[in-house]
């Protein structure tokens, strides 16, 4: 019965909450001496509160809503916490209550909720930040990586996610390819591709074909994986954001066609529209992609997007590139 063992893990939370606004709780010599209760208490009380939900029909918000306030009182608590030394302070349960947070707006779909959460992090200093268990600095740093990847930030949700999986204990492989599955994502939206080898160590190779696509320029590959992947993408949220990765995939197959060009003439920084025509068609995409004026159009794109330093010569169809650096390392910038 989750609805019984909910209203009694309420309870309990509730009550645990009153003891700690006790006086001389406050005053203990070590007042963090009951975190790791609180965090227990935290987490099991999320597990009910989103299970609960999940067996409603109705799929009403208000429990998890109520949830929320009610962790968001321990997190008041945690930071209000003035012991000078961290090791005895409350502060060493902030990352508890910010994650289990972080877990219930993911699930309701309300990222923006964490923002002020993560500003406290952040005015806490690294110092502080770094003094809190690794566990618990992983999985913020997972969920913080989403939540940058989310708003378009793909630089710093990649620092985010690659610190989650660099420190994530081995034995957690579980964790570990959740974090992967979003690192990749990025990556790939940044033009860095992952070794095959790890997308099969940890069972993802759903991204191999992905990766060939964009690294390779083949556009129809791409389409053809996203369209024979779509629902595992969905399921995971990603996949409105791996369809950015297209651009990727339009920049290397110019690339790659400029290289096979210029190895066999003595033509330099330039490249006529129509050989990329002909690669798109090599691709076997759909006759309206591969038209001279839809290459004309993905042109225009990559080089107002940064992938390509040139401009397009609309008399001599023509891509007229710069003698310096005219195809940047999109991972760089």
């Amino acid at each position: 019965d989750y609805e019984a063992a909910l209203t009694a893990s309420t309870q309990a939370v509730t009550s645990f909450r009153k003891q700690w606004q006790e006086q001389y709780e406050k005053e203990h010599p070590k007042p963090n001496w009951s975190v790791p209760i609180m965090a227990l208490l935290l987490g099991k009380y999320r597990v009910l509160v989103m299970t609960a939900n999940e067996m409603r029909e109705d799929k009403d918000n208000e429990t998890s809503t109520k949830a929320c306030n009610l962790m968001t009182q321990f997190f008041t608590d945690c930071q209000g916490d003035r012991t000078q030394d961290l090791d005895c302070s409350r502060k060493q349960g902030t990352l508890y209550v910010i994650n289990n947070l972080f877990k219930i707006y993911f699930r309701l779909n309300n990222m923006r909720l964490g923002k002020a959460l993560i500003k406290s992090v952040e005015a806490d200093g690294s110092n502080t930040f770094e003094r809190y268990k690794m566990s618990q600095k992983v999985t913020y740093n997972y969920f913080l990586g989403r939540m940058c990847m989310f708003d378009n930030n793909y630089q710093k949700a990649e620092d985010h996610l690659q610190y989650a999986f660099a420190n994530c204990h081995r034995a957690y492989t579980k964790n570990k390819v959740r974090i992967l599955i979003y690192l990749i994502t990025v990556q790939l939206v940044r033009g860095q591709f992952p070794k095959q080898h790890i997308l099969q160590k940890y069972g993802l190779g759903v991204f191999i074909e992905l990766v060939r696509a964009c690294r390779t320029g083949n556009v129809r590959l791409f389409d053809q994986t996203m369209h024979t992947q779509q629902d595992w993408f969905i399921r995971r949220g990603i996949y409105v954001i791996l369809q950015k990765a297209k651009i990727i995939c339009y920049r290397n197959l110019v690339y790659n066609t400029y290289r096979f060009i210029n190895s066999h003439t003595n033509i330099n920084f330039r490249l006529k529209m129509e050989y990329i025509q002909h690669a798109l068609q090599i691709c076997e995409v759909d006759e309206d992609e591969s038209d001279l004026e839809e290459v004309e159009c993905i042109l225009a794109n990559l080089i107002y997007s940064g992938y390509i330093m040139g401009y397009i010569s609309h008399s001599m169809r023509m891509l007229v590139l710069s003698k310096k650096d005219p195809f940047p390392n999109p991972h760089a910038s």
